[in-house]
């Protein structure tokens, strides 16, 4: 077993790094991520049709919990099912 659930950086490969919340930028068809969960809810506000919170996610810098957060808010999430 496996337990990754540690976002500070260490300057090593580590289990620590396979968390959603470790600070590690990447471009996704031309988009820029702080994180894995930053990208996670900025997708699932995009599925959803919720740019308002969307935006707010991708304005939000490296605070994986601020990003977290506002992916509760994504309006309809729990209401419809994505196609």
């Amino acid at each position: 077993m496996i337990l990754f659930w540690k976002m500070e950086p260490i300057n090593e490969v580590g289990p620590n790094c396979m968390c959603q919340l470790y600070p590690a930028t990447f471009e996704v068809d031309g988009i820029t991520y702080d994180c894995a969960e930053q990208y996670m809810m900025a997708e699932k506000a995009r599925i959803f049709g919720d740019e308002e919170t969307r935006k707010e996610i991708m304005e939000t810098k490296n605070d994986p919990h601020k990003c977290k957060h506002l992916g509760r808010k994504v309006k309809g999430f729990g209401e419809l099912t994505p196609t």
